[in-house]
C-alpha cells in the first residue's frame, strides 16, 4: 500500500515538472542550443528546449509503459487525446514523407515532440485515475500567465507613455524587438493572455459573489479589461466578449442584474476608462508642449501680426486644454479597421498553392512553406487552425481539427442541458472556467493557428477539454 503511494507522488511530481517544463519552452527554440556558451541568458533559453525535449521523451516512455500494460485497451484513452494524437501523428508522417524536409532535423520536429508529450501527460493522468492533479495544473497557468504579462509590460515600461498618445497599445510591442535574445509576441498574443487572466478573475468573481472580499476582484477586472481594450486586437476581443457572455449570463445562477454589472464592467465601463486614460495622456502631453511654447518670447524676426495670431493660438489651447471625445468607440482600430489584415488573401493562397495528392501535408510549420515569397504583403502565417492542420498533416489532420469543434460541441450541450444547476460553484469552478477558455480558443482558432499546433493555445485548450470530458463521464470528478 505505501508502495503504491509512493510511487503515486513521484508519477504527480512527474508530470507538474513534466507540464512545467512544457510551458516554460514556450517561444524557445533548438537553433538557440548553439547559443548556449555565449552568456547566461542565452544558457537558460536553451536550457529551456533541452528540458522540454527530455521531459517529452520521458513522458512518452512513461505512457507507453502504461498503455502496454493495460494490452492497449482503447478505453483507457479520452476521446480528446484520441483526437489530438491523430492529428499531431499526422503531421509526424507528412514530415516523413516530405523530400524536402528532415525528420532528423529537431527545428523540425520539436513541435511535433512536445505536443506528443503534452498528449502523453494527459494520458497518464487519465490511466491513473489522477484527478487531482489537473487543478494544479490549471492553477500553474493562471501564475506564469501573470508573470507573462507583467514581465512584457515592464520590459516595454518606457513605451508606455508614448504607445497611449496614439490611443492604444497595438504598436506597444514589436516582434522584430527582442527581449533577453527572444522575440515578443505579437500584440494578439499579448491581449490573448491578458484576456485568459481576466476570465479566471470573473470566474473566481462569479463564484465568491456573496462574500464580502468579493469586490477585490473587480479591480484586476477592469485593469484587465482596459488593457484588452487597448490592445485593440479585434480577434481578441471578439473572442474575450463572446465567451465572456456565454460565461456571464448562461453559465452562472447570478441575479440578472449582478450579470448585466459584470458585463458592463469588462464592456461599456472599461472602454470609457481606456479611452479616459487616453485622453489625459495625449492632454498632458499637449499641455506640456503647451508650456514649453508660452515660455519661450516671440520670435523678433516674425512681424507683429503673426506673433499676435501665435499668442492668441496659444491662449485658445490654454483654454480649452480639458478633455475631449472621452468615449472615442468610432475612431478606435476595433471600429475602423474593416478588412481582415491580409487573412483572406493568405487563406486563398494557401488552398491554391496546396498539393491534393499530399495526404499528410508537409510537416509541421508547413504555412511558412507553402506561403514562402508567394508575393503578399502579410507574411507566412496561415492564421486560421482548420487551414494549418491541412497544410501541415493533411486531410487526417484536418479531419481532426472538425471533430474538435464537433466534439466539443457535443459535450457543452450534453453538460449544459443536463448538469446545468451544478455547472458553477466552488468546487467545479475548474469546470466553468475550462469550458470557458475552450470556447475562448474554438472562436480563436478561426482567425489564428491557435491549438491546431503547440502553442499556448494548444495547452490551454487540450487540457480544458480534458477537464470538460472527464467532468462528463466522471461523476466524482472535481
Amino acid at each position: 500500500m505505501l508502495t503504491n503511494l509512493n510511487h503515486k507522488l513521484y508519477i504527480k511530481i512527474f508530470i507538474f515538472l513534466s507540464w512545467m517544463a512544457m510551458w516554460v519552452s514556450i517561444n524557445s527554440m533548438p537553433g538557440e542550443l548553439l547559443y548556449m556558451h555565449e552568456n547566461i541568458i542565452t544558457f537558460i533559453n536553451g536550457t529551456r528546449t533541452i528540458n522540454a525535449i527530455i521531459f517529452s521523451l520521458f513522458s512518452i516512455v512513461v505512457a507507453l509503459y502504461y498503455f502496454s500494460k493495460n494490452d492497449g485497451k482503447i478505453n483507457y484513452f479520452s476521446i480528446v487525446i484520441l483526437i489530438f494524437l491523430i492529428h499531431f501523428v499526422s503531421q509526424l508522417i507528412g514530415l516523413i514523407l516530405n523530400p524536402e524536409r528532415s525528420f532528423y532535423d529537431l527545428n523540425n520536429i520539436y513541435l511535433i515532440l512536445y505536443s506528443l508529450g503534452t498528449i502523453a501527460i494527459l494520458y497518464i493522468i487519465k490511466n491513473l485515475n489522477l484527478n487531482e492533479v489537473v487543478p494544479y495544473l490549471m492553477n500553474f497557468i493562471f501564475f506564469i500567465l501573470i508573470f507573462s504579462i507583467f514581465f512584457i509590460l515592464f520590459s516595454n515600461r518606457e513605451l508606455i507613455p508614448e504607445i497611449l498618445n496614439q490611443g492604444n497599445f497595438y504598436y506597444l510591442i514589436h516582434p522584430d524587438v527582442s527581449i533577453n535574445y527572444q522575440a515578443q509576441p505579437r500584440i494578439t498574443g499579448f491581449s490573448r493572455t491578458v484576456s485568459i487572466i481576466n476570465i479566471f478573475f470573473i470566474v473566481y468573481y462569479l463564484v465568491n459573489h456573496k462574500k464580502t472580499y468579493s469586490f477585490l476582484y473587480i479591480i484586476p477586472i477592469l485593469t484587465f479589461s482596459i488593457i484588452i481594450w487597448l490592445s485593440q486586437s479585434r480577434g481578441t476581443i471578439i473572442c474575450f466578449y463572446l465567451s465572456s457572455i456565454i460565461l456571464i449570463f448562461f453559465l452562472n445562477n447570478l441575479p440578472l442584474l449582478k450579470k448585466i454589472f459584470i458585463f458592463s464592467l469588462i464592456t461599456f465601463f472599461s472602454i470609457v476608462s481606456a479611452n479616459t486614460i487616453t485622453n489625459i495622456n495625449i492632454n498632458s502631453k499637449n499641455n506640456q508642449d503647451l508650456n514649453k511654447d508660452l515660455n519661450n518670447p516671440p520670435n523678433q524676426n516674425l512681424d507683429k501680426s503673426l506673433n499676435d495670431e501665435i499668442e492668441t493660438g496659444k491662449n485658445n489651447m490654454a483654454d480649452t486644454g480639458k478633455l475631449k471625445n472621452i468615449l472615442k468607440l468610432d475612431e478606435s482600430r476595433f471600429v475602423t479597421q474593416k478588412n481582415t489584415s491580409g487573412r483572406t488573401t493568405l487563406w486563398n493562397q494557401a488552398i491554391n498553392y496546396f498539393d491534393k495528392r499530399a495526404i499528410f501535408g508537409y510537416g509541421p510549420q508547413a504555412d511558412r512553406i507553402v506561403l514562402f515569397d508567394k508575393k503578399n504583403k502579410y507574411g507566412n502565417n496561415v492564421s486560421n487552425g482548420s487551414l494549418y492542420a491541412l497544410l501541415s498533416g493533411g486531410y487526417p489532420s484536418l479531419i481532426s481539427m472538425i471533430l474538435i469543434y464537433l466534439y466539443s460541441i457535443y459535450l457543452f450541450f450534453k453538460l449544459f442541458v443536463k448538469r446545468k444547476k451544478n455547472i458553477l460553484n466552488d468546487k467545479n469552478k475548474i469546470y466553468v472556467i475550462s469550458m470557458t477558455f475552450c470556447i475562448f480558443f474554438m472562436i480563436r482558432s478561426l482567425i489564428e493557428n491557435s491549438f491546431s499546433l503547440f502553442s499556448i493555445d494548444f495547452l490551454i485548450t487540450i487540457l480544458s477539454l480534458f477537464v470538460v470530458e472527464r467532468f462528463k463521464f466522471s461523476k466524482n470528478f472535481k
